[in-house]
């Protein structure tokens, strides 16, 4: 068991779980979860960079837009990918019965 996996619900005992259910009416069991982010030692403020090859349309496409918005390419990929990703995420915890 690495330390981003949680372990929820796995060291209650049968009562403990029956009180919680009835305490709550929105309890459900939880289950074993792998959230990298959600660790303790991930910093919020702390930027990871990557190389990131795309064509040479795009990369025009983009420099045309950052451009037109006058923003940095940094900032204007950053909040697209932030947006996707999140909503990838989600999806992906729905359909895992998660969110």
């Amino acid at each position: 068991m690495t330390e981003f996996t949680l372990k929820l619900g796995n060291n209650k005992n049968k009562a403990e779980e029956d009180f919680i259910k009835n305490a709550d009416p929105d309890y459900e069991e939880e289950k074993d979860i792998y959230l990298p982010w959600k660790s303790e030692h991930v910093r919020n403020n702390a930027r990871v960079g990557f190389n990131f090859r795309i064509k040479e349309p795009y990369h025009l496409k983009i420099k045309y837009l950052t451009e037109q918005k006058e923003i940095s390419i940094s900032k204007f990929l950053e909040s697209i990918v932030y947006a996707a990703v999140d909503k990838l995420i989600e999806k992906d915890l729905k359909k895992k019965g998660l969110a």
